[in-house]
């Protein structure tokens, strides 16, 4: 049986529907929504006029960026499109430092940003620039998780760029969908996906433990710790990634060095972790679709656990993790999620929340992780100036409010980890730092 819908609206997917319930959780917890940041690094000094200008023009061709959540007659949560959209409004700033000030405050500054709210529902993304002397310029595009992930955000700056060259919009609004149906049928094949997804979360829920209390946090606007490996480094960690454990597991090792030095750090302060469970994050476009694919949110998740027995034995770690990675995906748990998930939106998302935390004793694991790989802004240039580095910055629901993110830029391997500094000080993220890169010493 199949409920009828509008072709016309844009349904939310049941992932769709989970990070519009992460969103209401900051926002109860910390007072900014689910937000993340993609950075881009520029030799030189950006034009923030002429950045201004081109920027307006090329949102105004997309009144899908002043839209909004609203539910329809069927009970299926949309993104209700205005018809007849207002004019684009660019939210910008734009900072300058002096070349001696240190690179770490003005990432600071940069970042910080993420942790403001938009000022209404109905503006989603938000562009700071951070001069750094004459040498070096920042460019941060804030987005709202309920309409970009990060591929997608990278896409829509990659689009933005070839648009510049061309100036002819239509040919990249054809590429783009912007209807998705509302999927009110194939039931059973849902409930089915939900028993699958459920079995996998029974088998890691006994290792969910929380690292601290989180009701006694007070600050709860996150912070960041950028870690960059050079062109060699990289090489060489995709080297030993392989020879560790095996060709194409290079996530599985990433995941295994951040547990590793994440529990040494922790036992530093005497926090004995007996495990951890980490929900993975996976981009599920086909190869070449990020382009259709531009807005919303096309990811899915596995839930890994990892054992403190196995922290001083990477070998052992990353087998038990390589384990998991294959039992789920025979198993085709990141297709059920998404299938499950469908289920899900007709819970408010109050209720969604409680429940999704349910089988990890109210949490929703220790860390969270990605790992994106290269970057879609494979230019040499953006706005006429050499693009030297992409990296991303995103906010993590409370709890954990904590997180590994990998990505390639410029052929250069980016790690950021998104904490509260209640979590983490600077001696415990200096340790980490110092410990990732001995680990591939």
């Amino acid at each position: 049986m199949q409920i009828p819908y509008s072709k016309n609206k844009r349904y939310l997917t049941g992932i769709d529907w989970i990070i519009n319930m992460f969103d209401r959780m900051l926002k109860k917890s910390s007072g900014a929504g689910n937000a993340a940041q993609v950075m881009l690094e520029l030799d030189g000094a950006l034009d923030e006029a002429a950045f201004r200008a081109d920027m307006t023009s090329f949102t105004e061709a997309f009144p899908v960026l002043r839209g909004s959540v609203r539910r329809d007659i069927n009970l299926a949560p949309y993104w209700k499109i205005p018809k007849k959209p207002p004019p684009a409004r660019l939210l910008t700033t734009l900072d300058d430092f002096s070349e001696s000030v240190s690179n770490a405050i003005v990432l600071a500054k940069l970042t910080d940003h993420v942790n403001d709210p938009f000022p209404d529902d109905t503006l989603h993304m938000a562009f700071h620039i951070a001069r750094h002397g004459r040498a070096r310029t920042w460019l941060s595009m804030v987005f709202d998780h309920r309409l970009f992930d990060a591929r997608g955000a990278e896409g829509f700056l990659a689009l933005f760029e070839s648009w510049r060259a061309t100036r002819s919009i239509e040919p990249i609004k054809q590429d783009i969908e912007t209807s998705e149906p509302a999927h009110l049928s194939n039931w059973i094949r849902k409930f089915k996906a939900g028993q699958t997804v459920n079995r996998a979360l029974r088998d890691v829920a006994p290792s969910s433990h929380r690292l601290r209390d989180f009701a006694a946090v007070r600050d709860r606007r996150t912070r960041f710790r950028f870690i960059r490996f050079t062109e060699a480094e990289t090489r060489a960690i995709e080297t030993l990634a392989h020879e560790q454990a095996g060709f194409l597991m290079l996530s599985p090792f990433l995941l295994a060095l951040c547990l590793q030095t994440l529990h040494a750090a922790l036992a530093r302060k005497s926090l004995d972790i007996p495990a951890y469970v980490v929900p993975v994050s996976m981009d599920m476009r086909r190869p070449g679709a990020w382009r259709a694919k531009t807005f919303f949110n096309h990811v899915s998740f596995m839930f890994l656990a990892a054992q403190a027995r196995d922290m001083a034995d990477r070998p052992a770690l990353i087998q038990s993790l390589i384990g998991q990675i294959y039992e789920q995906t025979k198993a085709r748990v990141q297709e059920c999620y998404v299938e499950a998930s469908m289920l899900m939106r007709i819970l408010p998302l109050g209720i969604l929340s409680r429940l999704a935390r349910q089988p990890f004793k109210g949490e929703f694991g220790a860390l969270s992780f990605s790992h994106l790989g290269e970057t879609l802004l494979s230019g040499d240039t953006f706005m006429d100036r050499p693009l030297l580095n992409v990296c991303h910055a995103p906010r993590v629901p409370i709890p954990p409010g904590l997180g590994f993110f990998f990505n390639i830029g410029n052929g250069q391997l980016n790690v950021t980890l998104t904490y509260l500094p209640e979590l983490l000080d600077d001696s415990d993220l200096d340790f980490i730092e110092h410990a990732l890169r001995a680990s591939i010493a």
